[in-house]
């Protein structure tokens, strides 16, 4: 038989006691979440393949426990970017102030990355922008490391899309001279009108005879240009093989479109605008043929890379882009807090340094001095696709896949020399 001895007051209290702390202290931990905010353009692909990639890498590492038992939170915030850097700083001031942000990622723009950085590191906030290129961003840790400490880039950068296209030239130059018979190939260079891209029209003048080519002229465009016909005129006259086109917005799209409606012989290399499967279906194949550089791609860069793809195609009906970098930065957060064992943004700094991870894009790991991520093969690695009737084909590396010269431009070019 069962008797119930008698609890003294004492053991009552004490019970109670316990009883509510650990429900207060558990309470907490289950109610507390790591912000981080995803900045943008949310009405165009740049902004909309931030906060996708970003919304796969929150429920994979919150259906796996969190980050130290907490969820990750996302926050998005419409920066309005293209049109206007004002905008981008107040949306995320007020993400600050009204959201409790603890980290934030995403833009493309330079100029209001560089105008947001220091709204971050005013606030302690760990800021890995993903895609803005400008090589300034980065140079800013350099220089002084104690107030920008708190920035880091996971993606590439000017200087490596300059190295990637001079690559891609030397394969195209081999290409060229086989399959058309021509030894002197040129480039022409049609870029958007901002700062990210000042640095590659520079340098591509002065590396492009390193690799046997030459640069034949630049245009200089609006990020939001439509008409590029004036342009592209030009390029045809100038005798160019190739477009090289760092464009990181509308007029990508523009430029690819229409360097297939006008068959100006060249190959066309841009960036994500064109490097997405989503351009396929929406311009009904018209931009075959079109080369662009990509954070991620058909290829395997590491064990996390085609999981990834088809999970973003599966969840989005498009492939994944230059911004789908924001996969990795959730990653990056995780690694580095859980190496700190610390929600102390200082602590995270110390632990994101030395950490060496592989993402969906390559390996990473961030160079010291200025906490850019360090690119090339066997590292981040930024592959080039190509359209080839329908399929989205890594082109660069090399080992991948190779480029296919368009029809047009072959017939333009054999038809020319025997002229």
């Amino acid at each position: 038989m069962f008797i119930q001895k008698k609890k003294s007051n004492n053991g009552i209290v004490c019970g109670l006691v316990v009883f509510l702390t650990l429900g207060f202290v558990y309470g907490i931990a289950a109610g507390q979440t790591y912000k981080v905010g995803v900045t943008g353009p949310m009405t165009s692909y740049n902004g909309v393949m931030n906060w996708e990639a970003a919304v796969i890498g929150a429920e994979e590492i919150n259906k796996a426990g969190g980050i130290l038992n907490r969820k990750v939170e996302l926050i998005k915030i419409d920066t309005n970017e293209v049109v206007s850097v004002t905008d981008a700083v107040s949306a995320l001031e007020r993400a600050i102030t009204t959201q409790n942000i603890q980290a934030v990622t995403g833009s493309f723009r330079s100029e209001a990355v560089l105008a947001m950085q220091d709204i971050a590191m005013d606030n302690k906030i760990i800021h890995l922008a993903t895609p803005a290129a400008a090589p300034e961003i980065t140079q800013r840790v350099a220089e002084n490391y104690k107030r920008y400490k708190y920035f880091f880039r996971p993606s590439p950068n000017s200087l490596h899309w300059v190295d990637v296209y001079l690559q891609c030239a030397e394969l195209l130059r081999d290409k060229v001279q086989k399959e058309l018979g021509i030894k002197d190939a040129k480039i022409a260079i049609i870029a958007d009108k901002l700062l990210w891209c000042d640095p590659i029209v520079k340098l591509l003048y002065s590396r492009a005879p390193s690799v046997g080519v030459t640069v034949v002229g630049d245009w200089r465009v609006s990020p939001v240009a439509t008409d590029l016909t004036a342009e592209l005129t030009a390029v045809k006259a100038s005798g160019a093989h190739m477009i090289f086109a760092p464009m990181a917005a509308g007029g990508g799209l523009a430029l690819a479109l229409q360097a297939n409606e006008l068959k100006i012989p060249a190959v066309n290399i841009g960036l994500g605008t064109v490097s997405r499967l989503g351009v396929w279906k929406e311009t009904q194949g018209r931009i075959n043929y079109s080369a662009g550089m990509a954070a991620i791609a058909t290829c395997a860069a590491t064990p996390k890379s085609l999981p990834f793809w088809n999970k973003y195609i599966e969840r989005t009906g498009d492939s994944p882009a230059t911004p789908a970098a924001t996969y990795d930065v959730l990653y990056l957060l995780k690694a580095a807090i859980e190496k700190a064992n610390s929600f102390d943004p200082d602590s995270i700094v110390a632990a994101m340094e030395k950490i060496d991870i592989l993402g969906a894009q390559g390996r990473l790991q961030f160079n010291p001095a200025d906490h850019q991520v360090k690119m090339g093969e066997g590292w981040c690695l930024a592959p080039v696709v190509q359209f080839q009737d329908g399929k989205l084909i890594t082109v660069w590396p090399k080992k991948y896949g190779e480029f296919k010269l368009p029809p047009w431009m072959v017939e333009y070019w054999k038809t020319k020399g025997k002229s």
